[in-house]
């Protein structure tokens, strides 16, 4: 116990240092003893703040990570946003909701189920509140754009009953605030993968692998067979931010040379948007790079077909002169 203690305070001492390394070091070592023992930190010596830190940074390096999660239970430790825990998937949220290709909601680790029938205006508001970036969503925007046809003090009294039901719905009623007639998400309690995805898109100078892990949460667009109009301005927003971090993202790996990394990234891409030119034109490039000239041909190949079936039209000019080079070649 004493050996585990002393690594996970030397990994702190590193991380006062910003020693990234060493830390890891450190923090492997101590969180191994501790799984292999069963251990959990004794409350009174430790800042849950400090325990945070370390527990995140294990999660973001993949570190004990069942075990770490049991740890985060039982201190009932706060994420900490410095250490970027918002992007952490693997943080044991009390509420985790996907919105990218699906519509799904755990609570506590365990997928929301229904024995009769689903509750669909309180299914209806979480995803509103998805839609509107879960922070500071006033109650006006909420009853316009869920009780349209509704009176002012009826379609308010709709919304709180509604607000009532969905907290009861996710067994944790501090999930969801209410401040001064605005509703937001509490960032101690719920993770969406859409909301999270959005912000990274924001940051002004994003690490590649921050890039990575939120292209990997776009399994889809966003609440896809949604039609209301809430639904789909996000979705295209999003949308838009897909196709901007694969850019980014495939221009850092081809610049590394990584050409089958940027052709798998490419090939995900074109899955999620199968009319967006860019992403085949620069998937031949890879393939050529890796002599794979056959590929690079029936992915132009392919290219058309999704054109012509999605919009009508043929590849652009400077597709079918690579195209030409190619089987010049």
């Amino acid at each position: 116990m004493l050996e585990y203690q002393c690594l996970l305070t030397e990994a702190h001492s590193w991380l006062q240092e910003d020693n990234e390394a060493k830390a890891l070091i450190s923090l492997r070592k101590g969180l191994r003893i501790g799984r292999e023992n069963d251990f959990f930190l004794p409350d009174y010596p430790w800042d849950l703040a400090v325990t945070s830190h370390l527990f995140a940074l294990a999660l973001w390096f993949g570190i004990e990570v069942p075990y770490v999660q049991r740890l985060i239970r039982h201190h009932h430790c706060r994420p900490h946003i410095k250490a970027g825990s918002q992007e952490l998937e693997a943080w044991p949220w009390p509420v985790k909701i996907y919105t990218l290709g699906r519509f799904d909601v755990l609570l506590d680790g365990v997928p929301l189920r229904f024995a009769r029938k689903a509750q669909h205006k309180p299914l209806e508001l979480l995803k509103c509140l998805c839609a509107y970036g879960g922070h500071a969503v006033n109650l006006s925007l909420l009853t316009d754009a869920l009780w349209p046809d509704s009176e002012g003090d009826a379609a308010e009294q709709a919304l709180r009953t509604t607000l009532h039901r969905l907290r009861k719905l996710l067994k944790h009623a501090r999930s969801i605030r209410m401040e001064d007639r605005y509703l937001s998400f509490d960032p101690d309690y719920v993770w969406v993968d859409s909301i999270v995805f959005d912000r990274v898109a924001h940051l002004p100078d994003v690490a590649p692998v921050s890039i990575q892990r939120a292209l990997n949460w776009y399994r889809g667009h966003f609440l896809e067979g949604e039609t209301a109009c809430w639904a789909l301005h996000f979705r295209d927003r999003l949308r838009t931010h897909y196709i901007g971090m694969t850019e980014r993202f495939g221009d850092l790996l081809e610049q590394s040379k990584n050409w089958q990394d940027a052709a798998t990234c490419y090939l995900k891409a074109i899955e999620a948007e199968p009319a967006a030119e860019l992403f085949y034109r620069r998937l031949m490039v890879c393939y050529t790079r890796l002599s794979q000239r056959t590929e690079a041909l029936f992915t132009y190949q392919r290219l058309r077909h999704a054109l012509r079936s999605h919009l009508g039209i043929g590849p652009s000019q400077e597709t079918l002169l690579l195209y030409q080079t190619l089987v010049a070649a």
